[in-house]
């Protein structure tokens, strides 16, 4: 008898689950306070790459993104990029298509919305509809869905309003991929930054160097020269 590892098992059974969702490709709208509140991560960044492999019999396309900033549930690493999955792909000669799955495009600026598998992996919530594009008029920038466009609430968020939710919902707030900075306050449209770094202090006991100005050292120079002089010349006040 053959048994599949407990969490290629869990993977598998959550893979099943979007496929079902996916394959009526019917979707609905969803409050952006819903979607927060199921989610474990969201984070905003840049497509870099994806790749198709099986697991467990199941092809899977791992997509691999440039992180500017995230916001987490549970603890996780600082990281410069990260993965996740969606079903579907094509592995050499075999393929599955797997409609109402996200696509993206290189350099594409999104942010998107993931659930995390009972072993750990990502995936991509709700397939297309955990994914907002990016809308920039005016010099603002806000947040689209992808698959509903013109909805009256989701297809044109502020980013101040989008952050309001995710600080709502995250209690970390975002983060960023440096070490020690996180979100303070949300000011209008301007996101301020706190630091925990502490500024480094100078010891007491060191006292401040101190320069000589050039004129100074110059004139010193120059009475130094005229003393020696003065000492070398022969003295004629004896003989």
């Amino acid at each position: 008898m053959f048994f599949l590892p407990h969490s290629r098992l869990l993977s598998l059974l959550l893979f099943l689950i979007y496929s079902a969702s996916s394959f009526a490709t019917l979707f609905y709208p969803v409050t952006l306070e819903k979607q927060m509140e199921e989610s474990d991560v969201i984070f905003q960044g840049e497509y870099v790459s994806q790749t198709s492999k099986k697991i467990t019999g199941a092809i899977v396309t791992e997509f691999t993104f440039k992180v500017q900033r995230w916001a987490s549930k549970q603890v996780r690493e600082k990281s410069e990029t990260i993965t996740f999955y969606q079903p579907g792909g094509v592995v050499g000669m075999e393929g599955m298509s797997v409609e109402g799955v996200a696509n993206f495009k290189p350099n594409e600026s999104v942010q998107l919305i993931l659930k995390k598998a009972p072993n750990g992996d990502l995936w991509l919530s709700g397939l297309a509809l955990g994914k907002y594009n990016q809308i920039i008029e005016k010099e603002k920038t806000y947040w689209s869905s992808s698959i509903f466009p013109i909805h009256p609430e989701l297809g044109k968020i502020s980013t101040h309003r989008f952050d309001e939710v995710v600080t709502k919902h995250f209690p970390n707030g975002w983060q960023n991929t440096f070490p020690g900075v996180k979100v303070k306050a949300i000011e209008g449209e301007k996101i301020v930054y706190e630091t925990n770094k502490k500024p480094q202090r100078k010891i007491a006991s060191e006292a401040p160097k101190k320069t000589i100005p050039f004129t100074w050292l110059m004139v010193g120079m120059a009475l130094c020269f005229i003393l020696g002089m003065w000492l070398a010349k022969p003295n004629h006040e004896n003989e």
